[in-house]
């Protein structure tokens, strides 16, 4: 296992619990998340994660642009 699963066990483990199990909503309130309640935040992150590597690769792409262009 990888250090980057290990991280998404973490990460999701707890929140499953908080979201699914009845005594920890009886205890803060909440109830069960229905697929809308996942959809929407999942759709926001893959935007976000399309964003930041458009945003990277343009970087990229500049620096090479810069880096051939005889170092004025």
């Amino acid at each position: 296992m990888s250090g980057n699963e290990v991280v998404w066990i973490v990460l999701l483990a707890p929140q499953a619990v908080f979201v699914y199990l009845p005594f920890m909503n009886r205890w803060f309130g909440s109830e069960p998340a229905g697929v809308l309640g996942w959809t929407i935040p999942l759709g926001l992150a893959i935007v976000v994660f399309l964003i930041l590597e458009a945003g990277k690769a343009g970087f990229r792409a500049y620096q090479r642009v810069r880096g051939s262009a005889g170092g004025r």
